[in-house]
């Protein structure tokens, strides 16, 4: 019985420790800068990424993320600074493990979506049979069965997306890496397509994705890099950013176009400012100012449509940290 309870308690131990050591990375960036010309798109980018996860970079066009990503893809060449993907070098054979959704779709328009997964299969010289085996798990995990075997050109964007993702994934790689995946696709392409790399992620794949969309990091990111003019700001979940800088919660007043002027010279005094194009007033307690607001409004006969009360999340996060919105600064 001693003995028993000695290895039930070494057992607790050893598994103490497992957990507690770090996890695996998938990405590994330390010092990157890179510099065009009088630009400097990177400064000094330090970044890691856990095997398994879904990391983020948010941020707007010309934050640099494009620049981080060719840099990972070794299509740029920082001028200083490592990067290492699965533990090797990026320039030691690791990157037929490594799937690249560009935010351009490169398709062949007048080849079937069946023929075009095939041509990219080649280029990571995938076998026959290994073909036939990814392309039936990506046609069942993308739900492409309806459309694989059309031409493009006669595809809606959301169909071409998936056939596009499935030309990343068809050497089934370890290390997934989508640049800007979802612009141009309606909200509820953009849902749909968020369910896939969620059912990737399953599979025990990494993804690596950059967006300037603050409810696409929120949705599918386990962890978020905010990067603004080429520096990371600020990495954690979602909460805990919007926990760490996300402020106060805040009331959003709407009111007739024509009236906005009016409303905010009339509620500056209340702490209503203009944000964004939006009357907004922040506050530790805004059932009381709402009602205060509403009453001054009525009084001073200030047409309000509604107000709502709004939690802080990443785009007040961005704001923040950067000084702006993300959204609109594109």
């Amino acid at each position: 019985m001693a003995l028993f309870h000695a290895k039930n308690y070494y057992i607790l131990d050893l598994w103490r420790v497992i957990q507690a050591m770090p996890k695996m990375l998938a990405v590994q960036i330390d010092n990157l800068w890179k510099k065009y010309g009088d630009i400097e798109a990177l400064k000094g980018v330090s970044l890691q990424v856990r095997k398994g996860e879904i990391f983020g970079l948010l941020g707007p066009n010309g934050a640099g993320k494009s620049t981080l990503m060719s840099c990972l893809l070794g299509l740029v060449e920082p001028d200083k600074g490592t990067i290492k993907l699965l533990g090797r070098d990026v320039n030691d054979g690791v990157k037929r493990k490594i799937g690249f959704c560009p935010q351009d779709i490169l398709l062949y328009n007048r080849l079937t979506g069946r023929e075009n997964i095939w041509f990219f299969s080649t280029l990571y010289h995938v076998s026959q049979k290994d073909f036939a085996i990814q392309l039936q798990r990506l046609i069942k995990l993308l739900d492409m069965k309806d459309f694989i075997d059309r031409r493009v050109e006669s595809l809606s964007g959301g169909m071409k997306r998936r056939i596009n993702l499935a030309a990343s994934l068809i050497h089934n790689p370890e290390l997934l890496i989508l640049d800007e995946p979802t612009v141009g696709l309606d909200p509820e392409a953009r849902r749909e397509f968020w369910s896939f790399i969620r059912l990737i992620k399953k599979e025990g794949k990494t993804v690596l994705l950059s967006t300037h969309y603050m409810d696409e990091a929120e949705e599918l990111c386990d962890r978020v890099a905010i990067i603004d003019k080429g520096e990371i700001k600020a990495v954690g979940s979602p909460q805990e950013l919007v926990e760490r800088y996300g402020g106060l919660k805040y009331l959003v007043i709407h009111v007739p176009t024509i009236y906005i002027d009016v409303a905010i010279n009339k509620l500056a005094h209340l702490g209503v400012k203009l944000e964004a194009g939006q009357l907004v007033k922040r506050t530790e307690v805004p059932e009381k100012d709402l009602r205060e607001i509403m009453k001054f409004a009525q009084s001073e006969k200030i047409p309000i449509r509604r107000i709502e009360i709004k939690n802080p999340d990443l785009e007040d996060v961005f704001l923040n940290i950067a000084g702006r919105r993300l959204q609109g600064n594109e």
